[in-house]
């Protein structure tokens, strides 16, 4: 399995150009620091080399990242940041690629990239308090749906491209049955029967007999064909006529008015928005009045918060109904917009019909020209690829500068009215008979019905067809997303399992719990979250529970989305936690560390606190837990800008005072060691003892500020241990401002201190560090339980007995339990003896 072996950090957040490390030494990490002292910057670095990003920096507001914030202030150097893993050998630095690692390396660092192993303090009710839909959005990468996720897009995709292709069908059949009913002079929908009509009628003034079916326009055509053609060659008064038909039809239905009035909804559209400065989604308050009355919500459907379903839905609709102009803009400009691609298409259609009818005219000596045409469909080209852009991307001063050409009295308008002109005077200049004009004309109208019709039928086969997808495209696309549902719902379960038996580890007995993740019926891509208190089931959990509980509950929440992460990347152990125990009592503390030490012995682990008396406490529960060995615990004694954090170990600073002092080295490099050992020994002290210091607001305290306190508590409190380095302490209580004259601060008239002086000092630190740090458990001594007044380590090793008692022998837990099982059975409490105890324990302290 793949280890971090080490951390290495150099000019980065809180950590200068000299550099830092962090040894896991493959095993995980509980880091200790006062607040300030540098703990986070580990955190980010971490979250830097293997994320690309820090999620406290970038992102967070404009003009904030990581490349900006991150490198140290005082640096001056390009960051520096790599990891030395175990399981492969392999060190990994910033800048590096995934390619470029090991392959047995590659899955863990890809998993990384993910940025799902860390939780901040300030994370930790992310997930509880955010909207469900956002809280879906956080949910979705520890979801196996990449796949089900891009076929739904599609397929949302594909359904709104089959619903315009239909509604752009629907509105090319109006447009056709308009000009139908434009050529029969009717007013109605167009049907066979008004064709067949219309068409008789046409006949009838030419003194044709009229038709009772639309198979039988072929045959009327033909006979007027038949008689056309005893007026001689008639090809080409009727290609004239054509021509003169087509290109008139599309002189006359050249107009602006369809894009002016589609500009001016759209900016009447867009000052309606701007005034009202927000963006305003009708469509959510109708939806959400119908959600509410339909399915008799007591919670508003969108922020799951309860409501006054009456007083909502007046709230709602006053809203709309405030907005109406509004609402009622966007109808008309999406209306506008549809009306106006469906006008641009028929103009394409009859500039085609035009440029068909001329090109067959086949006359060398009239000189009729395409040309016109041609300008106009390239104009028309132009200004469609603007108006299909959409309401929101119309660039309106373009559209309404390209709209010259459309105007009465444009160069493209005059050049088709005067190709109708030479046309007609091509016509009029044939030496052919009123009858023969007649009766070409009749054919031509005929003709152009029966093409009308064929194009209608077409359309609405078109139209049918273009429906009948968008809705099949409509029921897959909600069948997908019930499937999609049900599978998450699926997941949401088993993740909801394993989330509500980790809260349950951590409030054993409590009246609440059953959490539960659920999918919305309404809305897509939304997840609600749920619980129990007593007897309210199926709550919002905000509610009803503390801040300590939800605290817990978004630790729970992390770690069980942790556990199922690590599922689908099993090759990825690392999890941060970075000071989220803020708000948690001590008893949810221990089982929380309880909780981390047995069901996640198998993660790296790097743990970070503020909190002196948690730390202690993992540590005693990493004995108790059997796994000592997987833990390495790191105090950060102190931090300042120019040094960074102070992770040094106090037993290697004894090793080098030893060496010093060895070696007779200068007096300001010996007691310069040996003063930041002494602060080690009283930052210890200072908890051990619980000495009484004057509170700090950046609580960092240095040896004046700690000696006397420790001083004092030792002679009053503990005198077998005074007197055991009576001569230490009254030696040092003397001299220990040394270190400020010589190690800690340059002073001139410091340098007539003699390096004896120095060494005594130095010395002195050596042997009080002996006698209160044992080297076997590598701890601190701190007073007994039992009997009060006793010093020792927690092997018993290193005991400072109590005032006329004997060592009291430290013995295993479950061995002391018996012994003292009973003992208590026959005893009583008797007042005298109290109070003759507390006068004579307040004598003693006089």
């Amino acid at each position: 399995m793949v280890r971090i072996k080490r951390l290495d950090i150099t000019g980065f957040r809180g950590i200068p150009q000299s550099g830092a490390s962090l040894i896991f030494d493959n095993r995980s990490v509980l880091l200790f620091g006062e607040n300030g002292t540098g703990k986070s910057s580990f955190v980010d670095a971490l979250e830097k080399l293997l994320c690309g990003r820090v999620a406290t920096l970038d992102g967070r507001a404009q003009g904030i990242s990581s490349d900006r914030q991150g490198p140290h202030i005082r640096a001056g150097v390009v960051p520096s940041i790599s990891i030395v893993f175990t399981n492969p050998q392999f060190t990994f630095s910033m800048g590096d690629g995934v390619s470029e690692a090991p392959s047995t390396l590659a899955p863990y660092l890809k998993a990384a990239k993910e940025n799902l192993f860390i939780l901040r303090r300030r994370d930790v009710l992310n997930f509880i308090d955010t909207p469900p839909r956002e809280r879906y959005a956080f949910l979705r990468p520890f979801l196996p749906l990449s796949g089900v996720q891009e076929v739904e897009d599609s397929l949302k995709e594909a359904k709104e491209r089959a619903t315009g292709d239909a509604e752009r069908g629907g509105e090319r059949l109006r447009q056709l049955e308009d000009a139908m009913k434009k050529a029969l002079g009717t007013a109605g929908e167009p049907t066979e029967a008004s064709l067949v009509k219309a068409t008789s009628d046409s006949l009838g003034a030419v003194g044709h007999p009229p038709i009772s079916t639309l198979d039988e326009i072929g045959g009327a055509v033909h006979s007027l064909d038949q008689e056309i053609a005893r007026f001689g060659d008639t090809a080409i008064p009727g290609r004239l006529l054509s021509a003169i038909s087509s290109v008139r039809e599309l002189h006359d239905q050249i107009s602006p008015a369809s894009f002016t009035h589609l500009l001016a909804i759209t900016k009447s559209l867009r000052d309606k928005e701007a005034a009202e400065a927000k963006v305003f989604y009708d469509r959510v308050l109708d939806d959400g009045i119908k959600w509410i009355r339909e399915e008799n919500r007591r919670a508003c459907p969108l922020c799951e918060q309860p409501i006054d379903a009456a007083a909502t839905i007046a709230s709602a609709q006053a809203r709309l109904d405030s907005m109406r102009e509004l609402i009622d803009l966007r109808r008309q400009a999406s209306a506008s917009l549809t009306e106006a691609i469906a006008t641009l298409r028929s103009m394409k259609d009859c500039a085609v019909r035009a440029k068909k009818a001329l090109t067959a005219l086949g006359i060398p000596d009239l000189n009729i020209s395409t040309l016109p045409v041609d300008g106009f469909s390239t104009r028309l080209a132009s200004l469609e690829g603007e108006i299909t852009k959409g309401l929101k991307s119309l660039q309106l001063e373009t559209v309404e500068s390209s709209l010259i050409f459309l105007q009465d009295g444009s160069s493209e308008k005059s050049s088709l009215a005067e190709s109708v002109s030479r046309l007609q005077q091509a016509l009029d200049a044939l030496p052919s008979p009123n009858r023969a004009t007649q009766l070409l004309s009749t054919r031509q109208r005929i003709t152009r019905a029966s093409e009308g019709w064929s194009q209608i039928q077409s359309a609405k086969v078109s139209c049918k067809a273009a429906t009948a997808k968008a809705n099949q495209a409509e029921t897959v696309y909600q069948r997908i997303l019930d499937a999609r549902k049900e599978v998450v719902q699926d997941l949401f379960n088993k993740l909801s399992g394993e989330i509500d038996r980790l809260y349950d580890c951590l409030h054993r007995d409590e009246s609440h719990g059953g959490i539960r993740l659920e999918v919305r019926e309404v809305g897509q891509a939304s997840a609600n979250l749920r619980a129990s208190f007593y007897e309210r089931t199926n709550e919002d959990p905000r509610g009803y529970y503390s801040d300590a509980h939800l605290d817990t509950l978004g630790i729970s929440i992390f770690l069980g989305l942790r556990r199922w992460h690590r599922q689908l990347h099993p090759e990825f152990n690392l999890l941060v936690l970075d000071d989220v125990l803020t708000s948690i009592d001590n008893a949810h503390a221990v089982r929380l560390s309880e909780l981390l030490l047995n069901d996640f012995n198998d993660y790296q682990v790097l743990l970070t606190t503020h909190d002196r008396i948690w730390y202690e406490h993992f540590i005693d529960i990493q004995a108790r837990c059997g796994v000592s060995a997987n833990y390495t615990n790191k105090v950060i004694h102190k931090w300042t800008i120019d040094e960074g954090p102070d992770l040094r170990e106090p037993e290697d600073e004894r090793e080098l005072l030893q060496e010093l002092l060895t070696k007779d080295r200068g007096a300001g490099e010996i007691t310069s060691t040996a003063g930041r050992l002494l602060e080690h020994i009283l930052q210890e002290m200072r908890y051990s003892l619980s000495l009484s210091v004057r509170a700090k607001r950046s609580e960092r305290y240095e040896i004046g500020e700690l000696w006397p306190p420790f001083y004092k508590t030792a002679r009053k409190n503990y005198p077998t241990f005074y007197a055991k380095v009576r001569g230490l302490l009254d030696a040092l209580d003397l001299n220990w401002t040394i270190r400020n004259w010589v190690g800690g601060h340059f002073n001139e008239w410091a340098k007539r201190a003699s390096n004896d002086e120095a060494a005594e000092f130095g010395q002195a630190v050596a042997k009080l560090f002996d006698s209160v740090f044992c080297p076997k458990c590598r701890k601190f001594i701190t007073p007994s339980n039992t009997p009060i007044g006793q010093l020792a380590c927690p092997r018993g090793e290193l005991i400072y007995p109590a005032p006329g008692r004997k060592e009291g022998v430290l013995v295993d837990r479950s061995e002391l339990a018996k012994q003292l099982d009973g003992a208590l059975r026959d005893a009583s409490f008797d007042t005298n003896i109290y109070f003759e105890n507390k006068r004579t324990e307040t004598t003693r302290e006089q």
